[in-house]
């Protein structure tokens, strides 16, 4: 239903009545005082949803709702047809029909009538005791150019202004000279000499805190008097030089010697584009995701020869996770063994290895019926959960680095206690040179002591202890411990202890003695997998680690079990999901990267030579 609506209004002091005509289209209109209502009646006597008015057999019907009730010839109605002519009241306002226009299927009109009591004196309105509205808008506007503008702007352009060419470092000043010695310092773009008293930050006047913007962060709450320190020339926004002059240290974004086509984007020209100050809080961080997505939607538009992928949104473009992984060991050239690392992207249908150097099955570990010790505990049985072995740091960021000694050695005691030997012996961790010459030793001290039953045994080593030992006697001996350390090292590098968790194997050639040399890798355990994010288990402490780490399947050591970014998006959903964890880009990403150079070079090599300057008038006068 189409409906013409015709608000008929009288023109003060004068018995002319404008029309504004409204086309409203729908099946039925709601009438009340409500703002969202179809035909709005502002009069605290008419209900929110006062009445409905929709087409009837007959032509339109007003219908109230809930009870409300419509005055229509002096009497109170709960429905009034309207008709051509026909008038009807709600609260102040009349409501009639008349001949629709062709473009409208129904026509009604809607006046406000303002009933004066009678023999009441009209009041006398506000317009007519002030001067004429073009003499009172000049006025209020001079008002505000003398109090608002030329009073401030006065003190304002009082000041002097630092030269805005010269490069201004004040994030570190030396310290101020003593008497009788000169000195030049460098701060607030002034030389002081000696005897010149440094300048302090100007005070506002009470006029002048109307030109402020809103409060600054808690990081710059100390700048609060001081505009000059960022706005170099008033009414000028804060240039980059004002921001380095402090911060000259911070790192750039990406490598600008091999993007240079994006280093002059307008997106990374201003500080000011990312850190938004008079705005209060902690930080003067944009924490919105579309001010990384300005260029990380299309990277090629901006960087040409960039490999990274498009990220426009964590939940519906962002790439999947490529953890950096162990690959393997190489020799370095005073024989040490470090990790070889490469990036490689989750995919279920190509698991990832990692390898560690280490035999670690996680199910085991995890088994619900528990885990019996090694060694002199092998009588006791743990029910190990993840933070058995796992666990952050203080600060939430990365996991607390595995040590066996602290971490694994209450179940993996390393002791020996070769058949037919009651002595038990305990070896050094990650110590194989020493772990040889302990069993070697061991085996010599028994034969040469003599009392061994151990089968097949020669004579000089099974006689009984005390009695004398000959030369051949001795050879003999040795020879046989040594054959047994042989066959003990074996076991304990190929099966148990060093066996049990690492990778050993026996060098190609024997020492000069004779002995064979084993080597065990050592642990090459990943700290950070995502060096390119900054992840925190802290607000994850809620939710058990097998809900993102699949370690209770896992049957080998390198399995890598990281989540994919498919698990994550069951919580982060995306920055405009509305009930979802937090999916902005600063969540998990740093702007300004510390492997990079400064954002700006000659800022970081002034304050290079600042801090030199500084900490070479310390030692002058320490030296005094």
């Amino acid at each position: 239903m189409r409906l013409s609506l015709i608000t008929l209004k009288r023109r003060p002091d004068s018995d002319e009545i404008s029309r504004r005509e409204t086309l409203l289209t729908a099946e039925e209109f709601r009438v009340g005082r409500g703002s969202d209502m179809d035909i709005n009646l502002p009069d605290v006597a008419i209900a929110y949803h006062h009445a409905t008015l929709s087409a009837g057999a007959e032509g339109l019907v007003l219908t109230g709702v809930g009870g409300a009730l419509i005055e229509a010839g002096g009497d109170l109605v709960e429905s009034v047809a309207l008709r051509p002519g026909a008038v009807c009241r709600i609260g102040a306002f009349e409501i009639g029909c008349e001949a629709a226009p062709e473009h409208a299927d129904h026509a009604i009109t809607l006046t406000r009538r303002e009933e004066a009591p009678r023999g009441a004196a009209a009041p006398q309105r506000i317009v007519e005791t002030l001067p004429s509205r073009r003499r009172l808008s000049w006025i209020l506007a001079l008002a505000v150019l003398l109090v608002f503008v030329a009073w401030p702007l006065s003190f304002i352009l009082q000041r002097t202004a630092p030269d805005p060419a010269a490069t201004v470092v004040t994030a570190m000043v030396p310290p101020a000279p003593e008497p009788g010695q000169i000195e030049t310092l460098v701060a607030f773009g002034t030389s002081l000499a000696e005897g010149t008293p440094r300048p302090e930050a100007p005070r506002f006047t009470p006029m002048e805190s109307a030109w402020l913007s809103g409060p600054l962060s808690n990081v710059h709450a100390n700048l609060g008097e001081d505009c000059g320190a960022c706005h170099l020339r008033p009414f000028e926004m804060t240039t980059n030089a004002a921001c380095l002059a402090c911060h000259a240290d911070t790192a750039s974004h990406f490598d600008v010697a091999s993007h240079a086509d994006a280093a002059g984007d307008p997106a990374l020209a201003r500080c000011a584009a990312c850190h938004k100050e008079h705005q209060g809080g902690e930080h003067p961080v944009e924490r919105a995701s579309s001010v990384c997505t300005d260029c990380h939607a299309d990277l090629k538009a901006v960087a040409a020869s960039t490999t990274l992928f498009n990220v426009s949104d964590f939940a519906d473009e962002h790439p999947q996770f490529r953890p950096t992984l162990v690959t393997g060991v190489a020799s370095t050239e005073d024989g040490a063994l470090k990790p070889t690392v490469a990036r490689a992207p989750l995919d279920p249908r190509y698991p990832l290895t990692e390898e560690s150097g280490l035999k670690f099955p996680h199910d085991v570990h995890l088994n619900k019926d528990g885990v019996r010790g090694l060694g002199r505990v092998s009588d006791k049985i743990w029910d190990l959960t993840c933070q058995s072995c796992h666990l952050p740091q203080a600060d939430g960021a990365l996991m607390r680095p595995v040590e066996m000694e602290r971490d694994c050695g209450y179940c993996h005691e390393l002791v020996f206690q070769p058949e037919n030997f009651s002595v038990l012996r305990e070896l050094p961790h990650a110590k194989a040179a020493e772990v040889q010459e302990i069993v070697h030793d061991y085996y010599a001290a028994r034969a040469l002591e003599g009392g061994v039953t151990a089968p097949g045994a020669p004579a000089s080593v099974r006689r009984r202890p005390g009695t004398p030992l000959g030369l051949a006697g001795r050879e003999e001996g040795l020879a046989w411990a040594s054959a047994q350390a042989e066959l003990e090292l074996k076991r304990i590098m190929e099966v148990s202890l060093c066996g049990d968790c690492h990778v050993a194997e026996a060098a190609a050639e024997p020492d000069d003695r004779g002995r064979t040399v084993w080597k065990v890798q050592g642990a090459l355990l990943q700290r950070h997998w995502m060096p390119k994010s900054s992840f925190n288990h802290k607000p994850h402490f809620a939710m058990d680690c097998v809900s993102c780490h699949a370690a209770t399947t896992s049957k080998a050591s390198t399995d890598v079990l990281m989540p994919p970014i498919e698990d994550c998006r069951a919580c982060h959903k995306g920055e405009n999901a509305g009930a979802s964890a937090s999916s902005e880009c600063l969540a998990c990403h740093e702007f300004h990267i510390d492997d990079y150079a400064p954002m700006s070079p000659p800022h970081g090599a002034a304050m290079a030579a600042q801090r030199e300057r500084a900490e070479k008038s310390t030692v002058e006068r320490a030296t005094r």
